[in-house]
Parts: structure tokens; C-alpha cells; sequence
């Protein structure tokens, strides 16, 4: 089994380009530290970008519920004055 992973691996990274060996006397553990921290570095961005993208729609949420809040109480002024309109009409 574990011949055959080695096995793929080489072969994909063959046809990628890529290199089996690490370069610069690298051992496979810094190989694999160096690929980790560059995942957590990227994971760590994206995380916040989705945090800045968190906020904004957030904040964009609290402008429609304003927006919406103004809109009843505009609406509740305007059917307020036409009923006290309509009934000094009437009497």
C-alpha cells in the first residue's frame, strides 16, 4: 500500500513538474512544516476576509432594519394625519 502511494505521488508529481526530492537539503518534515504553514498563512487570510465580509454585510443588515423602522413610522404618520384629516372632514 505504501509503495503504491509513492508510486502515485511520483508519478503526479512528475507530470505536474513537480520534484520528489526536496530541495535545498530540505528533510521531508521541513517539507511538510513549510507546506502547513503556507495552508495556515492562506487559511488565516481568507478568515479575515470572511470576517471583514461578516461586518459589512452586518452592517448593511442594521441599515435595512433602519430603513425599514423609518418607513413604518412614516407610514403610521401618514395614515395618523389622513384619519384625523377624514374626521375633522366628516364632523
Amino acid at each position: 500500500m505504501t509503495e503504491q502511494i509513492k508510486s502515485i505521488i511520483h508519478s503526479l508529481n512528475s507530470n505536474q513538474g513537480g520534484e520528489v526530492e526536496a530541495p535545498d537539503g530540505m528533510t521531508p518534515l521541513d517539507a511538510v512544516v513549510r507546506i502547513l504553514n503556507n495552508q495556515l498563512t492562506s487559511l488565516m487570510w481568507i478568515d479575515e476576509k470572511v470576517c471583514i465580509c461578516t461586518c459589512a454585510i452586518a452592517a448593511c443588515y442594521k441599515c435595512l432594519q433602519n430603513l425599514v423602522f423609518l418607513f413604518t413610522l412614516k407610514k403610521n404618520y401618514i395614515e395618523i394625519y389622513f384619519f384625523h384629516y377624514l374626521y375633522l372632514f366628516i364632523v
